[in-house]
């Protein structure tokens, strides 16, 4: 599930008043929608997202739920990009300083497009001029975007597997607390994984012992993944379900039973 992350859908003519009413400090229409004090603190640095990367750069950070920065003339600057690898690129750019602001949606993948246009004319209406080669450095950010980490990834299965076990080994319910459940089901001797509030199936594919590989589904799947299973010594069934692609914050260890 994308919410609340990826859970509105909008429009250009939705987003420019929601731009206006930023930059009118909470204000539209003659309308207060939110207090200005509240407002305010959504635009104070509360982590830092980006380190110096040397004496002259400026640090970035994150606020609640906008990035919050100074650009070369001291001014704030709040902006955010949200992405899909099948095909959405977006950004904002604000200069409240300035009562200046700029969206851009699109329906293409991710390559740092959105980005560069606003950049450049965040350049444009501040100095004038195009200061930086503004797509040569998005794109590179962009460039591995979506390249598929798993550890499987590029490779063919092994031509002599360690066999796996029986399917009843690997066959149960399993607890993540932070994922919520997922179900592994034996069925005309193949195994299945179903996963998230949908029910998702997925066909589980032997790669050697015990460890199996599927492929995820939505808007970021990048192509196969490993499920792994573990097993004591002594064990007949698995005890803990590991799944790769949702433990790159090591979270994503399932649990046979569980709460």
């Amino acid at each position: 599930a994308q919410s609340p992350a990826g859970g509105v859908s909008s429009s250009a003519a939705d987003m420019a008043r929601f731009l206006r009413m930023e930059l009118a400090n909470g204000r539209i229409g003659g309308h207060l929608l939110i207090d200005e004090r509240a407002l305010l603190q959504t635009r104070l640095p509360n982590l830092m997202s980006s380190r110096l990367a040397s004496p002259i750069s400026r640090a970035g950070f994150y606020g609640l739920g906008i990035n919050v920065g100074y650009d070369a003339a001291g001014r704030l600057r709040l902006s955010h990009s949200g992405a899909f690898s099948l095909g959405a690129s977006t950004t904002i750019v604000m200069l409240p300083s300035e009562r200046l602001g700029i969206v851009v949606l699109t329906n293409a993948a991710p390559i740092g497009l959105p980005e560069t246009i606003a950049a450049e004319f965040m350049d444009l209406a501040e100095f004038g001029s195009v200061r930086y080669d503004w797509y040569g450095a998005y794109s590179e950010g962009f460039k591995h975007l979506d390249d598929n980490r798993s550890r499987l990834a590029g490779k063919r299965p092994p031509a002599s597997p360690v066999p796996a076990r029986a399917n009843d080994a690997y066959a149960g319910t399993y607890a993540n607390a932070y994922y919520g459940r997922a179900t592994v089901r034996s069925a005309n001797g193949r195994l299945g994984l179903m996963l998230g509030p949908l029910h998702m199936t997925f066909a589980l594919a032997h790669w050697s012992g015990d460890t199996f590989s599927y492929f995820p589904r939505g808007e970021n799947a990048l192509g196969i993944s490993a499920v792994t299973f573990a097993l004591g010594a002594r064990d007949t069934r698995a005890r803990t379900m590991t799944i790769e692609n949702l433990n790159a914050e090591k979270l994503g260890t399932f649990v046979r039973g569980g709460p």
